[in-house]
């Protein structure tokens, strides 16, 4: 006998267009579990309710600013959100990533790269499971990363908060710090596909995470690009107590 899979995640969905909802209920069935609803207010709601795994936000909505409500988002809950939208220009995706948000996916889209994202975002953010041994801080010189407070702290005093996406791109740059680490490899991390020089995420999360870096040791050059290769952690700037 056949026994039916149990959706993996719960995932609360922003979005007014009514045939849209219908479509994303159509193609990610049996893997997540969706919950509509009409309004910011309603989806506060939810998450104060019941445990929720991620979140679906359209940018255009009736009344609302999706790009605002991301924005409120981001101070009151770690849940990730993706951005849903029409929207495609890259001055708008980077808007959408500045204020939080873990993915912008514009429409239309590929359901099995929705899926994907939607995969990937929920397992950066997923709770250390239950009886697992609590992970020890991460040393980045002698600066380190607490992974439960998402906060980052310098020797001289300073912190700053990383976003979960900031922490994994960060890990990632610390296997090889002074050493190039390829886009390919930092691209598949965020969002499950190899870098594209259409798609600009990549780009906009160092560039949020430079900026966090910067202000914390008082150092240029925490991380430099190489165009069209990748990104370098320049170690020796967290080796520096700031002033």
């Amino acid at each position: 006998m056949t026994t039916q899979k149990s959706p993996i995640a719960s995932v609360v969905v922003l979005e007014d267009e009514h045939h849209f909802r219908r479509f994303l209920s159509h193609v990610l069935e049996g893997e997540f579990e969706l919950l509509f609803v009409d309004t910011s207010e309603q989806m506060f709601d939810q998450i104060a309710q019941r445990q929720v795994d991620l979140i679906l936000l359209d940018i255009l909505l009736p009344g609302e600013d999706g790009i605002e409500v991301a924005k409120i988002l981001r101070t009151r809950t770690p849940i990730p959100v993706i951005l849903l939208s029409a929207l495609s220009s890259n001055e708008m995706i980077a808007t959408g990533l500045n204020v939080g948000a873990d993915d912008y996916v514009t429409k239309p889209f590929d359901t099995d790269v929705l899926r994907a994202r939607m995969r990937n975002a929920i397992r950066r953010n997923k709770a250390t499971p239950a009886g697992a041994v609590q992970v020890s801080f991460i040393p980045v010189g002698d600066c380190q990363i607490d992974p439960w407070t998402r906060h980052i702290s310098h020797p001289g005093g300073g912190t700053e908060r990383l976003t979960e996406m900031e922490i994994q791109l960060l890990t990632a740059l610390l296997q090889t710090p002074d050493c190039v680490t390829d886009r390919d490899k930092l691209s598949r991390l965020i969002s499950g596909q190899e870098w594209s020089p259409n798609n600009r995420s990549l780009d906009v999360h160092i560039s949020h995470l430079r900026k966090k870096l910067e202000r914390l040791t008082n150092m240029k050059n925490t991380i430099v690009s190489f165009r069209g290769i990748g990104y370098a952690l320049q170690l020796e700037a967290f080796k520096q107590v700031a002033d």
